[in-house]
């Protein structure tokens, strides 16, 4: 008898918090309509007339919102001008929704509700169904909410939400690795709309396009795009921003480091971060990081008993540069040395010597309006740097360079990958 009345009792409180639950949907629903409706076409809050302005603050006081009384006494009064009411209407419903003067109904409702792509399926159209009551084709609000995607209740012939659900994480965990455990951690939003693509490589008109998307802390969602019949147009990985953000500050504290235009710190950095951004690179991801995707595609390395001995390269390498023809003597104190080891080749490493006007406000290589001085030697006939190559093995001198300009191909903004911060 103890169990049967157990079990009759929490099928009592089931049912009593689903009828709370709709009742709390239901009451929401009506604040929503109501906004909807004095908006009508305007998107924005700012633009309703004064009148509008006091219903919209009516209807939030109605449907629950705990406004100052006092004001609220005094936006109903017959003493205020409209000029006033309207700045006191203004005021009360930025001070409920936290939001400035750009709040729209879709701001509202976020507020209240959540991110739009964690609402219910069923919530999604039945704002779109509102918005199409109350609002005017081609006026503001149609076209932010309905023209260019119509949220959808699937039908026949359709996915169903719980098809496309499983689709979406079959195809993440396949694509991604993400496996239950990482589904049931975060939060899952499902959209379906009527959208069109206007533009290639998506030129294909207006299509019913599903989205699953799943929602952690500190990260973009997780998600997957796809049509009915499984053709994927967009996913993405939010995780990865995780991994993005430590790798930028694993090589911050390194460029920060003593030792990062050291052989050894170079080495480090090849080591340590060549594979991962050549990687990032693959991916399509080539300017997260301009500096260090450069620095990543440089194979630096250490030296071995085999080769020549760094000071006795790095005199080669100064004989060398005294008798290019480019180099004068009157600029030499304006350069400054960096010395990398480079294993382009396992059976010919290379020492590379490279005199480089230095980056920094008195010989800034950028402009002339920087404050920089290299436009005025470059006037006068100076190099922006000179690289000697010289073989670690046998110390003959493989190739020279002397390179007029910051942009060594002609000023079109490619940068060679040597000009990159702490790169020697």
């Amino acid at each position: 008898m103890k169990k049967k009345m157990t079990a009759v009792f929490v099928m009592a409180l089931i049912l009593a918090l689903a009828a709370a639950t709709a009742l709390a949907v239901t009451a929401w629903n009506a604040r929503y309509e109501k906004i909807i409706e004095i908006q009508g076409g305007k998107e924005f809050f700012r633009d309703l007339d004064t009148n509008g302005k006091i219903a919209l603050v009516e209807v939030l006081v109605e449907t629950g919102a705990e406004m100052d009384a006092d004001k609220l006494a005094a936006l109903r009064s017959v003493a205020l001008s409209e000029a006033d009411k309207d700045a006191l209407a203004v005021e009360l419903v930025q001070r409920y929704y936290g939001e400035d003067s750009i709040l729209t109904t879709f701001d509202m409702m976020v507020k209240d509700r959540g991110a739009y792509s964690l609402w219910p399926l069923d919530f999604k159209y039945w704002f779109r169904t509102m918005v199409e009551k109350y609002a005017p084709q081609g006026s503001a609000a149609y076209q932010a909410y309905v023209a260019v995607e119509k949220a959808l209740m699937p039908g026949p012939g359709d996915m169903s939400e719980d098809q496309a659900v499983a689709f979406a994480k079959s195809f993440l965990s396949e694509t991604f690795g993400l496996t239950e455990e990482d589904y049931s951690s975060m939060r899952m939003g499902v959209s379906y709309w009527e959208r069109h693509y206007p533009a290639p490589p998506e030129d294909i008109g207006t299509a019913c396009v599903w989205q699953v998307s799943f929602h952690g802390d500190g990260f973009s969602p997780c998600h997957v795009t796809f049509l009915n019949d499984g053709t994927v147009h967009d996913y993405n990985d939010g995780r990865q921003e995780i991994e993005l953000r430590q790798l930028a500050q694993k090589r911050n504290e390194w460029y920060l480091s003593p030792d990062r235009r050291t052989i050894e710190g170079m080495a480090a950095f090849a080591r340590e971060f060549g594979p991962k951004y050549r990687e990032l690179v693959a991916q399509g991801e080539a300017d997260i990081d301009l500096p260090a995707i450069y620095m990543s595609q440089i194979p630096y390395g250490l030296p071995t008993g085999e080769d020549v001995p760094q000071a006795e390269a790095e005199q080669i390498a100064l004989a060398t540069l005294h008798s290019l023809p480019e180099w004068s003597d009157e600029f030499s104190s304006q350069y400054e040395l960096f010395t990398s080891y480079r294993v382009y080749n396992e059976d010919a490493p290379e020492w590379r010597f490279a005199w480089t006007f230095p980056e920094n406000e008195e010989t800034s290589p950028y402009s002339e309006g920087d404050g920089g001085k290299f436009p005025e030697y470059q006037r006068l006939g100076a190099m922006y740097r000179f690289v000697v190559h010289v073989s670690s093995r046998t110390g003959e001198v493989i190739r020279t360079e002397a390179i007029g300009h910051f942009f060594p191909n002609g000023g079109n903004g490619e940068i060679d990958e040597d000009i990159t911060p702490g790169n020697g």
